[in-house]
């Protein structure tokens, strides 16, 4: 057997002893310092404020008071536990750093798992490992990281064939955040789909395995030769659906027995009617506040207005939801064969029509990134399952093809850019809007409508790109 089945504390002390991620824990140790220097003597502090709100409530926690005491406090109660014991407010950091360093660790199994090779494998991990956005989103103090670093291993577990672990990630990280039950239709579809295609898009039998002679070999071989492709991976949809949601009903009820109503309502409930009348990078939120309810948003604004107003609101917020959903429904069953693909492209269309969105919302879909990138930039063509007289003919077929691929970056070479301006113009906005008073709502709703156009634009391309890639693979 493989050694990397024996041996993943082998695995990880290789995988620490990298060059990136020894580079990556430095500059993170850095920030967290700097971020302790910024927060005591700048104007706009450093730490993100959902750090200390989740703080305050882990504080609760440890005193035995419900933290939804905590005014805003919009999280499954085993969020604050992460922050138990943080004494001071880079202590509780050092867990976010860790899920940055896990969730590239994960990154890499992954692509081993689809048989790309090293070198791919090292890009991928630098682009999350050392991203900017991901270094500061951890050391602000953001749980994301912890979020991306289950989402990652779901994927991995799942093209490893490991259905129950993946599973109970999959109920986790639905609990703790609510967004990933989107995922469950390309989940569906994919353990349902008639061909198996690897993660790339491309058909092949053995994609499963890649060149390895293990178990998961024998597994593709026999559900073939039997004739009942389909009937494996149906057991495994069904595994994988029970085992998930029995634990995320496990979860919610062992939180609803401890806290009542009040979990149910600021950990789930809440965000289906969310109205964030602040500044955030969605256009809607200029529609909120100039709205006749918003000045009751900040106590409990369904019994602070009228009840005919009350039920007209509740019915705009369930009908804004029907577009986001069914967008995310409709690419998920598109590309569920394409896994990775499928739930990058989901969250990416969830996230930009979403009613509000903040910084911490990117990194949803970055971290699934460096998984997807290397099949647009014909690193990872795909070919790597087959045999070596197929990879000769596959490469003679689409050498051209790859080589224009490689010099065009995939589809986000351009968006990368843009997005990245609209960016630093959104917060620039902001920082007039908050810190300075300037009534310039009008020119933070440009900023985030410019902002909702970019995402749009790199789902199309990224849409439109998979498709020609998969066209000639």
């Amino acid at each position: 057997m493989s050694p990397r089945v024996f041996h993943p504390l082998r695995l990880c002390h290789s995988y620490l002893n990298e060059k990136p991620v020894s580079v990556a824990i430095v500059v993170r140790v850095l920030f967290l310092l700097w971020s302790i220097l910024q927060d005591e003597c700048f104007e706009v502090p450093y730490t993100d404020i959902d750090y200390f709100v989740v703080s305050d409530a882990s504080r609760y926690m440890a005193k035995g008071v419900s933290p939804f005491g905590r005014t805003t406090y919009r999280y499954s109660p085993f969020v604050a536990i992460f922050l138990l014991g943080n004494y001071h407010t880079f202590i509780g950091k050092i867990s976010f750093i860790a899920g940055d360093i896990i969730t590239g660790w994960l990154v890499q199994r992954t692509l081993d798992s689809l048989g790309c090779p090293e070198k791919v494998r090292f890009v991928s991990t630098v682009v999350w490992l050392l991203n900017p956005y991901t270094i500061t989103m951890s050391t602000r103090g953001s749980f994301e990281s912890i979020t991306s670093a289950l989402l990652v291993g779901v994927l991995h577990s799942v093209l490893e064939n490991q259905v129950v672990i993946a599973a109970i990630l999959y109920g986790i990280v639905t609990h703790l955040r609510i967004y990933p039950i989107i995922f469950s239709i390309p989940f569906a579809f994919f353990f349902f789909g008639e061909n198996k295609k690897n993660a790339f898009g491309v058909q092949d039998s053995m994609w499963w395995c890649g060149n390895r002679r293990d178990s998961r070999c024998l597994y593709s071989l026999i559900s073939r030769g039997a004739g009942t492709k389909k009937e494996p991976r149906r057991c495994g949809s069904f595994s994988f659906a029970v085992y998930s949601a029995s634990l995320f009903v496990l979860l919610a009820f062992a939180n609803y027995t401890v806290y009542g109503f009040d979990f149910l309502e600021e950990a789930f409930l809440y965000h289906l009617h969310r109205r964030d009348i602040r500044h955030n990078f969605s256009p809607s939120f200029h529609g909120e506040y100039i709205s006749p309810t918003s000045t009751s948003l900040g106590i409990n604004w369904i019994n602070e207005i009228p009840v005919t107003q009350s039920h007209a609101g509740l019915v705009v917020q369930m009908l804004s939801l029907v577009p986001q959903f069914a967008t995310a429904t409709l690419v998920g069953m598109k590309f569920a064969k394409n896994l990775s693909f499928a739930l990058y492209a989901q969250t990416v269309a969830f996230v930009a029509i979403n009613r509000v969105c903040t910084a911490q919302y990117f990194v949803w879909y970055i971290c699934l990134l460096p998984i997807v990138l290397p099949g647009w930039t014909g690193l990872c063509s795909g070919s790597h399952g087959m045999s070596n007289c197929a990879q000769k003919a596959k490469k003679m077929q689409t050498r051209g093809d790859e080589k224009r691929r490689r010099v065009s970056l995939g589809p986000g070479s351009n968006n990368l850019c843009r997005w990245q301006v609209v960016h630093v113009m959104c917060l620039y906005s902001a920082y007039q809007l908050e810190f300075h008073g300037k009534a310039i709502f009008g020119q933070v709703w440009i900023t985030g409508i410019l902002f909702s156009f970019v995402h749009a634009s790199l789902m199309a391309s990224c849409v439109k790109y998979e498709q020609n890639s998969l066209a000639h693979a």
